[in-house]
């Protein structure tokens, strides 16, 4: 099933209202928070709960009733005092071929949303509105990283206390279930102050002259990963003079020392003394949503661009730029993938995709695999290894050679694919008319060995039947879906729209995103 079919089983109604929403008035964005109803009126049935900063879909409007269409494909009315009508704004980076001037924005594309992503966005700016278009461009990464709206939560300005902050962070570590994943977004003003004898980061808060320290932001972090299965840190700021000179970035310090493997921080500070504010926002924001929504060029080896990947793209968006000098950092595990997004025209390697994937695992899943050789022979003995895994699930074994991949495991003769905790798995040989021609010369393979909570279905990513086993060119296609199947899952609505800590053990398993895997090459020789 490709991308287009899995997304029209999963949200028809999009495709059944397409020429309502595009006669509507546009999107709107919920100023407060709000009952979404099912007829106007306030005393009319209850749908849902909507969040401040929320986006909508307006359809109608009748009086001081509005009737918007919210995540999940849910009508319902909104009372229009509780909405501002979105109007289109022009973005620094956008491309002049793409996007002439004195035309609307394309549309931002969207990762299917699931209900076990989360998003915070902290806009500490003073500038009314920067600090806006701060919260609408994160709001944007955070859709693109697959967060509902539903769960993008933004304080308001009265909220932005020391309190208010650590209360915000204590509500996202309340709102996550285990191995959810989460997004955290701080813009604003930086400023530099000396704690516990050396150099360190604050952010100043625009409701008082409190400061939240970089040191105190780090441990929050470091406490909600240790329960998330990945956590994405953004901070752009721009730094006034302060009490001292920094030598290294107080969050990246901290995170470093931790050896945070399922943490990415992006970080950017812009010299408030040498550029002056920009009523778009920060450029470091502008500057990655432009690389993950198309708009900016974008390289990705495997497919799907890491984070060290986006940081190149945002240097080299920022440096066409003119005044925009920020210092961009990056820490954490700069191979993580934030956003599934795949920009067009990079040819992929099969092998640098698996060793992509291989890097999103969740490293507290220890598995190791023993008794596979390094060579082997074309139509010798059959493949036998040893898997042993600290956590039960299901094993899939996926080969990659420079034509396409091959799944090894589980197959036509062991279908189920099961692991408690050791497993030890003989391959079948294959049979005339699925061997390959026979090669001049030797040939390497990847091996990626996965351990996942849940079943994965590679047939959904454009495998099909090659005797015992299933395989896939690497066309377009299976390099677009396959990685969507290993990172995403299940994809039916129990485990897109349900809350992780709404769900019973078994489901909560099956809908899981976590896996743990190992890596290996071999070599077969003729």
């Amino acid at each position: 099933m490709n991308r287009n079919a899995m997304t029209y089983r999963l949200f028809p109604a999009v495709f059944l209202l397409a020429s309502a929403v595009a006669t509507a008035a546009g999107t709107a964005t919920v100023t407060q928070p709000e009952k979404l109803r099912e007829q106007p009126g306030s005393s009319s049935w209850s749908i849902m709960e909507l969040h401040r900063r929320t986006t909508v879909r307006v359809l109608e409007t009748r009086r001081d009733w509005v009737q918007v269409e919210a995540d999940g494909n849910r009508r319902g009315w909104v009372r229009e005092q509780s909405l501002s009508m979105d109007a289109p704004t022009q973005n620094a980076f956008a491309s002049p071929t793409r996007q002439p001037v004195g035309t609307d924005l394309p549309p931002v594309p969207r990762t299917a949303p699931r209900a076990s992503n989360h998003a915070l966005l902290l806009s500490l700016g003073s500038a009314a509105p920067a600090s806006r278009q701060d919260a609408t461009h994160a709001a944007a990464i955070a859709r693109l990283m697959g967060v509902p709206d539903a769960n993008i939560r933004q304080p308001a300005q009265a909220e932005l206390t020391l309190d208010g902050l650590r209360k915000a962070l204590v509500d996202l570590d309340a709102r996550m279930g285990d191995r959810d994943r989460a997004f955290i977004h701080v813009s604003g003003n930086s400023t530099r102050l000396r704690e516990a004898g050396r150099c360190s980061t604050g952010f100043t808060l625009p409701t008082s002259k409190d400061v939240l320290t970089a040191t105190e932001l780090a441990a929050h972090v470091r406490s909600l990963a240790h329960r998330a299965d990945k956590l994405v840190l953004l901070i752009d700021t721009r730094a006034g003079a302060g009490a001292c000179q920094a030598s290294e970035d107080t969050v990246t310090h901290s995170l470093n020392e931790g050896k945070s493997r399922n943490i990415l921080y992006l970080g950017a500070t812009q010299e408030a003394s040498t550029t002056p504010a920009n009523s778009q926002g920060g450029l470091f924001t502008q500057a990655l949503l432009a690389c993950l929504d198309g708009r900016a060029t974008l390289s990705a080896a495997a497919g799907m661009p890491t984070g060290r990947e986006l940081v190149d793209c945002t240097r080299t968006t920022l440096a066409n730029h003119p005044g925009a000098r920020p210092l961009v950092t990056l820490a954490g595990n700069g191979n993580l993938i934030p956003a599934p997004v795949m920009p067009r025209g990079d040819a992929i390697s099969p092998h640098a995709l698996l060793t992509a994937l291989h890097a999103q695992r969740d490293e507290r899943r220890q598995i190791s695999v023993n008794g596979l050789r390094t060579n082997y022979r074309a139509g010798g003995k059959p493949m036998r290894f040893t898997l042993t895994s600290s956590q039960p699930g299901y094993l899939h074994v996926v080969a990659a050679s420079n034509d396409g991949f091959t799944l090894l495991y589980p197959n036509q003769i062991d279908p189920l694919g099961r692991i408690e905790r050791t497993l030890t798995v003989t391959l079948p040989a294959q049979d005339n008319q699925t061997r390959p021609a026979p090669r001049a010369s030797q040939s390497k393979a990847t091996l990626l060995f996965l351990v996942t909570d849940g079943p994965r279905n590679f047939f959904r990513a454009g495998l099909s039947r090659a005797g015992a086993f299933a395989a896939a060119p690497a066309d377009a296609r299976t390099l677009r879906d396959l990685p969507l199947e290993i990172l995403g899952g299940d994809n039916s609505p129990t485990c897109t729209r349900s809350e992780t800590r709404n769900l019973g053990p078994s489901q909560l398993l099956l809908c899981s995103t976590s896996f743990g895997s190992a890596l290996q090459e071999i070599t077969e020789t003729p």
